[in-house]
């Protein structure tokens, strides 16, 4: 009893450092505990049940190392992400355990990579996602370990993580077997080497620079959508005067416009729709003076109407009129010429933006609460980018501009979000 709770907590000690700012270089053997546990029980229904209660301690300790402080957000968050992450790892793990008592050893580990893999999958597409403890996820602090992912993706890395676990584990079985240690050596080895060999060979291409400017106003999230409209709209214009000359993009956060606009003019009201609100006016007469030829790429609430009949799945219903509506966390490209590009985000926060109309309604109560919209908001589509000036930008390109400073290398091709 007291081996195998030690194996659980080493197990989730080894697997939580890549979300903890260090290496992630233990997950290799973050499993290997909960294959030894699993290799010590026998096929018994009580032993089943045995694994299971070591392995649901093992995942909720792991969730509990790394996801902790969502508890400053919303004591719900940590619990509800813990229970999913939980689960979905059970189903993987579970059915490699039951699969190794009644078939071959390996059909059991083909069963533990795809069924992890395929959950991880569903885990970061489905409609309910937060995949933070992807184990591909685990080297984002060496990242010089998996320049790969270009061609694999993130699951490369979790495949990866899997396969040296139970290479590992065979030859820790195997001791005295150096085969089995050389194999586990290889798998741990040469996709780092591969690594290196795409990084050596990686050149900078050379596809111009632009000048950006990034605009912070630094508003309260929990006081942005309830506090003085006017005076963050006065905030952001007096910002936008401080702006470089030259600056060809200016930036500015998610939501940073507060309100919301009717599309596809942003109109400040409800019955029409084809007339800029003032704000954006003033937007663009401020652009048309001092930057007439940035663009101007900021955040904000807008709203798309339906007709009866042609509305979308995640769209409401208008209580004063026959039609439905969807709200959009929407990124807009504004230039002096008062021309627009809207982009709808298209992966939405789980328990915030993300939640299906009767969750909303049935347990409201749950549901985050972060400034802006709460409930199910409209999906926009992947891979659109904003054009000026002969220049394409996608918004992860923008984000990462925004987060690294002034100058920004720009790609000529559409990055997606």
């Amino acid at each position: 009893m007291l081996r195998r709770f030690a194996a659980v907590i080493l197990s989730a000690i080894l697997l939580a450092p890549g979300w903890l700012g260090a290496t992630g270089f233990t997950l290799f053997a973050g499993l290997v505990p909960l294959l030894w546990i699993s290799d010590s029980l026998s096929a018994s229904r009580r032993d089943w049940w045995r694994m299971l209660g070591w392995a649901t301690l093992a995942f909720v300790l792991w969730n509990a190392l790394t996801i902790w402080w969502i508890w400053y957000a919303t004591p719900v968050g940590p619990v509800a992400a813990t229970v999913a992450s939980t689960f979905l790892n059970l189903i993987a793990f579970m059915l490699f355990h039951t699969v190794s008592k009644r078939a071959h050893k390996a059909l059991a580990y083909v069963t533990l990579v795809t069924a992890w893999i395929t959950t991880e999958y569903w885990y970061t597409v489905g409609d309910f996602s937060w995949p933070w403890l992807i184990l591909g996820n685990g080297f984002s602090h060496a990242v010089w370990m998996v320049q790969w992912y270009e061609y694999t993706g993130v699951f490369g890395g979790s495949l990866w993580v899997l396969v040296v676990n139970i290479l590992l584990f065979e030859a820790w079985k195997e001791r005295r077997n150096p085969r089995k240690w050389g194999a586990a050596a290889a798998a741990l080895i040469l996709p780092m080497g591969v690594s290196l060999a795409v990084s050596a060979g990686w050149k900078q291409p050379d596809e111009g620079t632009v000048r950006v400017s990034i605009i912070q106003p630094n508003v309260d999230c929990y006081d942005k959508f309830h506090g003085d409209a006017e005076r963050q709209e006065q905030n952001i214009l007096d910002l936008l005067g401080q702006v470089p000359d030259d600056a060809q993009f200016i930036l500015l956060p998610e939501t940073a416009v507060p309100g919301y606009y009717v599309e596809p003019a942003l109109s400040d009201f409800p019955w029409s729709s084809d007339e800029a609100g003032v704000f954006w006016l003033q937007l663009t007469d401020s652009l048309r003076r001092n930057h007439p030829d940035a663009l101007l790429v900021t955040g904000a609430n807008t709203i798309r109407r339906y007709a009866p009949g042609a509305q979308t799945e995640t769209a409401r219903r208008d209580r004063f009129s026959n039609g439905y509506y969807d709200v959009f966390n929407t990124a807009v490209g504004l230039d002096s010429a008062g021309r627009m590009q809207l982009h709808h985000k298209g992966r939405l926060v789980i328990g915030v933006e993300n939640t299906p109309t009767w969750v909303f309604d049935v347990l409201r109560f749950l549901v985050i609460d972060l400034g802006g919209v709460v409930g199910q908001i409209g999906k926009g589509t992947h891979g659109s980018a904003f054009e000026h000036d002969g220049a394409r930008s996608g918004l992860s390109a923008a984000l990462s501009a925004r987060r690294q400073g002034r100058h920004w290398r720009l790609r000529q091709e559409p990055w997606s979000w």
